[in-house]
């Protein structure tokens, strides 16, 4: 069981097995339309859940922006056999996790659960496709934090500001010019009926994609689908979008500053859908065009600044140029030289060998160069979401490029000739089709302006008053006994031994052709900051294992951090005893530093100050408490508190208070434990009309929870939640060498004497947390005094009338 403060950073670098699954994927389809892929892979017992549905933001109509994104957010709430409090919970007090979003072609969602709750993830999404409620008073609510999240996007992102002002420059007709979630001005006006009448019509099975992934079988999953699914009826409304965007004949400009130091250029060019004849064309002249940019303007930009993308989508998109450069760089050169190279190449189109790179077809004696990485690639993301995307893409549907699409267009790049180029040029990329948006230093607030100086859109939507007190939360449905399950031992032989000199070297034995070396100065020994270097460095046989070794020690030497407390960590395919002798042979001449030396920190850093502006709109707020040193024995029932209070962003005490009553959209809970102190830190963002109402919350909660403690079925929860995050990001025997050798690391500086590879000491270390126990941690930690908080950003309105009596939000969660 891994510590609730390195899953998440677990979560965002373990990396399960990329090798390619044994079984083929198997398809079958209901009656209903519902078309259902099953991918077996049991390296891990876990199953990922994912249903994708031919509805976005391109299918709403005007007077009726926004209401894509408004429809995700409210079958999230309760439907016809959930409660609120289920919605959730079913995912949360297993450990599991989910994610929704809403794209211009599509809307998806996903529950990741240990496998053997594979039903109550499938549950969760067909109540969902048929019977969410969308009770009106839940609706008003929920608009405050549609609203509210929409903000949030131009209040602090204007990068994304431009790019949305240019697409709605560019776009005239087509639905694409807008953002369901920054263009979403009809949230202020939608009504619960037409958000209904809106899921009624496209979430049904007949425009659904529904893929299992993981440790499951296929026949288990049949039954499963056709229990929960088959009897869900077809929704009335398609996908398709039928509108055609006119030519564009004239050159548009939008203009934007802000109180920043870069300039950064968006070029859009009008391009052909995924089917045209032209699409293979345009992929191969993007990548010719970013190398010849890469070199026109490599005495102003760098190469990392510059973006060339195309975009193979079912509707005609855009063709997009993005370049980030100093302020003191001239946008209209830059612009010119732009235009100048694709002038070139409608005049000359490109060489055979510029055209055999950029297609992926090396031309003999060549070789082939690696192509830009288009702006449209989301960054790399989990092994099953990796497959259920991929399973989703062989759905010739209308919000998706079919895998048998994309595979023609990757042969007819390799028939690109230069006269292709050459004409695709001069007829699809004038100057006079392009749309550009430029942002750049000034005002310290800014608005999207056309280049004569009209507003393009009115200013951020007014944040609608909260007429409802929030909703109190009920006891949820019990912790199924199988989450509370000790974990099963990894078969990981491992090793630990402490040189001469105090180094740590902490080794284990992995199949696999790789090793992997790492090594930690914990600077975090001297501060409260919980900071640390680390270097890594990786070896194919012992022989290079060794030398990365001894170049991890020059290294450690060089840079000055010998007076650090160090651990190293070898992985690899050799015993433990070869593993510590590769770590002692380079580590065992240097000196290091005792840990705990000067542990002189003081308590997490005092947040009592307001750092805000008057132009901002939005307040970031961070509540924090002083927590406990990472080998305390409060440790354990602190995490566990803490995790009851704030971990699941809408089902933790604090997450709700706040969803719950429409003041903010999520909640991040963060907790820390140094060498000699550590810290508890609450994270969310509320408009400023609402900034009173928030901190009332969060002061609310906390003293409540020092008054009174918790329940015995929320620590139920909070063991169950943490052993199954420890199942789903843990590192195991399937893990990259890299992740088990971080966990090492982490055994040694951040578990609290735990090794985070040992999950029956692991599982028992919380299970042994009592509700005594815990509540006497609440009594002595939440206690208001203790509590600091810092608001960030925009001026907070703290004249507002009080919307909520007080008592409020320590009510909601009163037996």
């Amino acid at each position: 069981m891994i510590a609730l403060s390195l899953l998440f950073q677990l979560a965002s670098t373990t990396a399960a097995s990329s090798a390619t699954p044994a079984t083929p994927a198997e398809r079958f389809e209901l009656a209903n339309g519902l078309r259902v892929w099953v991918q077996e892979d049991h390296s891990r017992p876990i199953a990922l859940v994912q249903v994708t549905y031919k509805a976005g933001s391109i299918n709403e109509q005007s007077g009726q922006t926004g209401i894509a994104h408004f429809v995700e957010h409210m079958v999230y709430r309760a439907t016809r056999n959930i409660r609120n409090e289920d919605v959730y919970g079913y995912i949360d007090r297993i450990g599991g996790r989910y994610t929704g979003g809403t794209w211009p072609e599509f809307t998806r969602y996903a529950e990741t659960v240990p496998s053997w709750a594979l039903e109550s993830a499938l549950r969760v999404t067909a109540e969902r496709m048929c019977c969410a409620l969308f009770d009106s008073t839940e609706f008003e609510r929920e608009r405050s934090n549609v609203v509210t999240e929409a903000n949030g996007f131009s209040d602090t992102d204007p990068a994304s500001v431009l790019r949305d002002a240019v697409m709605y420059a560019s776009f005239e007709a087509h639905p694409y010019r807008l953002n369901s979630n920054t263009w979403a001005r009809d949230n202020l006006v939608l009504t619960r009926d037409e958000a209904f009448a809106w899921y009624k019509a496209y979430y049904g099975p007949n425009n659904a994609v529904l893929v299992v992934a993981g440790d499951v079988g296929l026949e288990d999953v049949r039954r499963l689908v056709e229990k929960h699914f088959a009897s869900i009826p077809r929704a009335p409304g398609r996908g398709e979008v039928r509108v055609v965007e006119p030519p564009q004949r004239v050159e548009k400009r939008v203009e934007l500053t802000y109180p920043g130091v870069k300039q950064l250029i968006e070029m859009v060019y009008h391009a052909p859908a995924a089917s045209h004849a032209d699409y293979p064309v345009l992929a191969v002249l993007s990548r010719v065009l970013s190398h010849r940019l890469a070199r026109a303007l490599s005495g102003v930009v760098t190469k990392s600044g510059i973006v060339v993308a195309d975009s193979a989508s079912e509707y005609p998109f855009v063709f997009r140029i993005s370049v980030t450069q100093d302020s003191a760089g001239d946008a209209e050169r830059t612009l010119s030289t732009i235009q100048s190279e694709i002038g070139r190449l409608g005049r000359d189109g490109a060489s055979a060998d510029e055209i055999a790179a950029a297609s992926g077809v090396s031309r003999p004696g060549t070789v082939a160069q690696a192509s830009t990485q288009s702006a449209t690639t989301p960054p790399r993301r989990s092994y099953l979401t990796r497959i259920a995307d991929s399973l989703s893409d062989r759905e010739p549907m209308p919000w998706e490029v079919s895998q048998e699409l994309r595979a023609r267009i990757a042969a007819a790049k390799s028939r690109v000739t230069s006269a292709d180029i050459r004409d695709y040029a001069s007829r699809w990329l004038r100057q006079s089709q392009r749309t550009v948006g430029i942002l750049g230093p000034g005002k310290d607030d800014f608005v999207p302006t056309w280049s004569d100086g009209r507003p393009l859109v009115a200013e951020r939507m007014e944040i609608p008053p909260l007429t409802t007190p929030p909703a109190k939360r009920m006891r949820p449905e019990p912790v199924p006994t199988r989450a509370l399950e000790p974990l099963a031992p990894l078969p990981i032989p491992r090793a630990r031994r402490v040189l001469a000199n105090g180094i740590v070297v902490r080794v284990a034995r992995v199949d696999g052709g790789r090793f992997a070396i790492h090594v930690r100065a914990d600077s975090g020994a001297r501060s409260d900051s919980g900071g640390h270097v680390d270097l890594r460095r990786e070896g194919t046989s012992v022989r290079e294992a060794s030398s990365a070794a001894r170049e991890l020690a020059r290294r450690v030497v060089d840079g000055g951090l010998t007076d650090l407390p160090l651990t190293m960590a070898v992985v690899g395919p050799s015993t433990p005893d070869a593993l510590l002798e590769i770590g002692a042979a380079a580590f065992s001449r240097l000196r290091s530093g005792k840990a705990g030396e000067n542990g002189t920190a003081s308590t997490a850093r005092a947040l009592a100050r307001d750092t805000a502006s008057d132009a901002a709109t939005q307040v970031d707020i961070v509540a924090t408490l002083p927590g406990v040193p990472r080998n305390h024995p409060d440790r354990r029932a602190l995490e566990l508190l803490n995790y009851i209070v704030g971990v699941p962003s809408y089902g933790g005490r604090l997450g709700w208070a706040l969803s719950k009553s429409g003041l903010t959209y999520y909640s991040a809970a963060r907790t820390t434990f140094a060498a000699s102190r550590g810290g508890i830190a609450f994270m969310t963002t509320c408009d400023t009309r609402n900034t009173p109402a928030t901190l009332q919350a969060i002061r609310e909660v906390v003293a409540g929870v020092g008054a009174a403690g918790v329940e015995e079925w929320e620590l139920r929860e909070a063991q169950a939640f943490t052993l199954g995050r420890t199942l789903l990001y843990g590192a195991r025997d399937d893990s990259e060498p890299d992740v088990i050798a971080g966990a090492l690391l982490d055994s040694e500086y951040s578990s609290g004497g735990l090794d985070l590879l040992d999950l029956p000491a692991l599982s028992r270390a919380y299970q042994s947390v009592t509700a005594d126990e815990i509540n006497r941690v609440a009594r002595k930690y939440y206690r208001p005094e203790l509590l600091q908080i810092e608001t960030i950003g925009a001026v907070p309105r703290h004249a507002e009338p009080q919307i909520f009596r007080d008592g409020t939000f320590r009510a909601l969660f009163e037996p």
